[in-house]
């Protein structure tokens, strides 16, 4: 099998467990504190930011300096901050319709950080960019330092996520040099133990949402930091690994392949379908149906992308700069 195609699965594979995660919680909200929660909140974004680490170098040698902050802002920033500015007008229709007060600066952060994750791989991006091109020989080192900074900084915009995401993303791009379609089983039973141990004892009080709300010059925020930083590079172990037997199974395969060539337009478009769960107040904690509704979710989206082909929408609503 192709490389790319490899990593495409693993997109493809990712972004269901995102549906998949955001349908579990839309509709059975007491699933923030499960196992199965726990284990999805520490492998998901990692996966994904791990992913694009992967191809840091490849990405990066492709262009100038200026070509890439450029590339990067108008394939990851320029729709998130488009879908950020939908979401806004939408709040603030609501917010007229049913005389609720206006908070303007939560508008304001509604619109720069948009579909934040797309905000924060930008942000990673122009981080690594900037380290690699004045402090190349030193980059792990500097990498080193930004985080040490971050860490350090209770809260502010993007903080949080960047704080959270850096660590994946650096590791990725160290760990590129090896081929990770030959994840040695060994390898893979020591991570699953310490994904398993680190699931077991991660809670919800230390997401990336409210690690803001914990004093960071307590050991109680260092251990966290480091189950959730174990949790995630070992779910993402067992995932390369899950991975080669995936991509074995022929139809499954096709359907993850092409899904992986279409993340950005499901990540932005697929939880607008749950809205109709929360609109109509309906809850389950069934699996099966919670999965169902995860895939369809995600052919509704890949539908919507489709209807929205018009280069108006492909450029500003999904980054397709080359189209």
């Amino acid at each position: 099998m192709e490389r790319i195609k490899f990593y495409d699965i693993l997109k493809g594979l990712a972004i269901w467990i995102v549906a998949f995660e955001h349908s579990l919680l839309a509709m059975n909200p007491i699933a923030h504190d499960s196992t199965l929660s726990n284990a999805i909140q520490l492998i998901q974004m990692p996966l994904f930011i791990a992913i694009s680490g992967y191809f840091f170098y490849p990405s990066i040698a492709k262009n100038t300096f200026m070509g890439n902050l450029k590339k990067k802002f108008k394939h990851l920033y320029l729709p998130s901050l488009c879908w950020g500015i939908i979401g806004a007008c939408m709040m603030l229709a609501f917010k007229i319709i049913t005389h609720k007060e206006i908070d303007v600066s939560y508008f304001v952060y509604l619109v720069f950080t948009g579909m934040w994750f797309l905000t924060a791989l930008f942000l990673l991006s122009v981080i690594g960019a900037i380290l690699y091109e004045y402090l190349r020989k030193y980059f792990y080192t500097a990498c080193f330092f930004v985080f040490t900074i971050l860490y350090f900084i209770p809260s502010a915009w993007m903080i949080n996520e960047i704080k959270f995401l850096l660590p994946f993303f650096v590791m990725a791009i160290f760990c590129s040099k090896w081929n990770w379609q030959s994840v040695p089983v060994w390898l893979f039973v020591l991570s699953f133990i310490l994904f398993f141990v680190a699931v077991n004892i991660y809670d919800w009080s230390f997401t990336l949402y409210s690690m803001g709300d914990m004093h960071i010059l307590t050991w109680e925020f260092l251990y966290k930091t480091i189950v959730r930083l174990i949790g995630g590079i070992s779910g993402i172990v067992c995932m390369l690994y899950l991975n080669k037997y995936i991509v074995r199974i022929k139809y499954l395969n096709a359907s993850l392949l092409y899904i992986g060539g279409v993340t950005l337009p499901i990540y932005v478009l697929h939880q607008k379908f749950l809205m109709s769960s929360t609109i109509l107040n309906y809850h389950t904690n069934n699996l099966f149906i919670i999965c169902m509704v995860s895939v369809i979710i995600i052919l509704l989206s890949i539908l919507s992308y489709k209807i929205l082909r018009h280069k108006f929408f492909r450029k500003y609503l999904f980054g397709e700069t080359g189209k």
